[in-house]
């Protein structure tokens, strides 16, 4: 069964880098700049995980992801954050 992957990050670098690593599974992978985009999305991708950035400008995966879980439609869905330090 594919699974279907939302990568929410600022990063149009990251969101490839995943897309990359999922390429050989049973996966299909979007991704989109910002929170906001993000539940705009999930409406007609309707993921079965969401990778998102931590830091983000605007809405934070952390404050995406409560969202997220506040919304009886997908208060199941997984929601892993991403954190990452280039120094």
């Amino acid at each position: 069964m594919t699974k279907r992957i939302l990568v929410v990050d600022d990063s149009i670098t990251i969101q490839k880098i995943i897309a990359m690593a999922f390429e050989k599974e049973d996966a299909v992978v979007e991704g989109v700049s910002n929170g906001k985009d993000a539940l705009e999305k999930m409406k007609d991708f309707q993921p079965d995980i969401v990778l998102a950035d931590g830091d983000m400008p605007g809405l934070t995966g952390l404050e995406l992801s409560k969202k997220i879980k506040s919304d009886p439609k997908y208060n199941l869905l997984k929601v892993l954050l991403l954190a990452s330090d280039f120094e």
